[in-house]
């Protein structure tokens, strides 16, 4: 649950407000998309929702954990436990193979143990298989961020916060981690917050966050649009009018 949350940076003796009081639930199992144009505050709200920066006013409750209460040391071990992320610094080891970059999380747990099958099935879902011994200097940019993604999913988060993370992808791994995500948070009840510029990735989603100049304009019910084009159309619609709209159901 997030309510009133908002985050102002201070750059010289000006404040520059980045989000400005966001309210929303998101239920687990629920796949939300977060869209919004350059600079709408959609990475800072999703650095909000990890603990990896600390908001200017209001709250974020996960698994019925107020951030706010934990210590450095304390949100760093429930973000390893609870939070699956997929930023687009994708943050790999290089001297590990891809397999063992996707099972660190595992391992940086006391008395971590691999679990080689349950990479596997994640590498051959991603379309790694082939590269699983392979290290990051060796993989594009593409190939990478699979492996991020990978890493973020091997720990059966409970929410998995993903930041623009079909960049790099082409059109069939874009549709393979999409598939993913959904099912995903089907059958484990992980809720997937996923900020996208994409419609055909948004089109995925059950509902549409759209932030504009830091506020939450509206939000959108996917099953309302019959195609991407159709959601596109209505996000440019609300981002460019001069005035924000409200939210919808």
């Amino acid at each position: 649950m997030v309510r009133e949350l908002g985050k102002t940076f201070q750059q010289g003796s000006v404040d520059v407000p980045a989000l400005v009081d966001v309210s929303f639930c998101a239920a687990r199992g629920e796949f939300v998309a977060v869209m919004g144009a350059s600079g709408s505050g959609k990475s800072t709200l999703l650095h909000l929702l990890a603990g990896l920066i600390e908001p200017t006013g209001g709250s974020v409750v996960v698994d019925q954990q107020d951030l706010a209460e934990l210590d450095d040391r304390a949100i760093t071990l429930f973000r390893r436990r609870h939070m699956g992320l997929v930023f687009q610094a994708y943050n790999l080891v290089p001297t590990l193979s891809v397999e063992d970059n996707v099972q660190l999380p595992l391992l940086m747990e006391r008395g971590g143990r691999v679990q080689p099958e349950k990479c596997a099935a994640l590498l051959e879902a991603l379309g790694l298989s082939a590269r699983r011994r392979h290290r990051p200097d060796q993989l594009s940019g593409g190939e990478q961020q699979r492996v991020a993604i990978a890493r973020a999913l091997i720990n059966d988060p409970s929410v998995l916060l993903a930041d623009e993370p079909t960049g790099n992808l082409d059109s069939c791994n874009r549709e393979r981690f999409c598939a993913r995500l959904r099912e995903l948070a089907a059958a484990q009840r992980c809720t997937v917050l996923l900020v996208t510029h994409d419609p055909v990735v948004a089109m995925w989603s059950d509902r549409v966050l759209l932030l504009k100049d830091g506020r939450l304009a509206a939000t959108l019910d996917r099953s309302e649009f019959s195609s991407a084009a159709a959601l596109g159309a209505r996000f440019h619609e609300l981002v460019d009018s001069p005035a924000s709209a409200g939210s919808g159901a």
